[in-house]
């Protein structure tokens, strides 16, 4: 059922690579059996002829497979669970508001025992894995977005100043 030939035109799959990596740095990661699917509803919507199955409704592994060998920037990742709230905190505003603090702290002159280190982490008690999915190569970190209401959240926090005082907080 499979063909050597691509099913779609050299610029319909630059648009679905621009589209799979778009998604992936939203923290929406297509995983390979959504892209399977795209693909046929994309042949399908456009009225071409292709080797898809009508009853899977899906594109076969041999398509995935040529596309991926076809578009060498594009891996499968396991990704990192990102929580909403983290994704939505961390932007351009709270980047530059950062380092006008920043440089406004550097100006003054603190004891080390009045500057200090916090580092929070969660723990779950209940989070499952998630799936695969296609991203640009050489990202240091891949996200996806998870619930926040799955399972109990253990938070810890440690504080340690430069002058030796240690706070640990369960």
């Amino acid at each position: 059922m499979g063909s050597c030939l691509p099913t779609f035109g050299a610029e319909a799959e630059r648009e679905l690579e621009k589209y799979l990596v778009d998604m992936e740095t939203k923290f929406f990661g297509l995983t390979t059996a959504d892209v399977r699917r795209l693909a046929f509803q994309l042949a399908e919507k456009n009225g071409l002829l292709h080797p898809f199955s009508k009853v899977k409704q899906a594109a076969g592994s041999d398509w995935l497979s040529g596309f991926m060998t076809r578009h060498q920037n594009l891996s499968v990742r396991q990704p990192e669970a990102t929580s909403l709230a983290r994704s939505m905190a961390f932007n351009v505003v709270t980047k530059d508001n950062f380092f006008i603090f920043w440089r406004r702290f550097k100006m003054k002159k603190f004891p080390a025992s009045r500057i200090f280190n916090v580092d929070e982490t969660g723990l779950t008690t209940v989070q499952g894995r998630p799936s695969r999915i296609i991203a640009k190569k050489g990202r240091k970190q891949v996200g996806s977005l998870t619930s926040v209401e799955r399972g109990q959240l253990c938070t810890t926090v440690i504080c340690m100043s430069a002058g030796e005082h240690t706070f640990l907080r369960l």
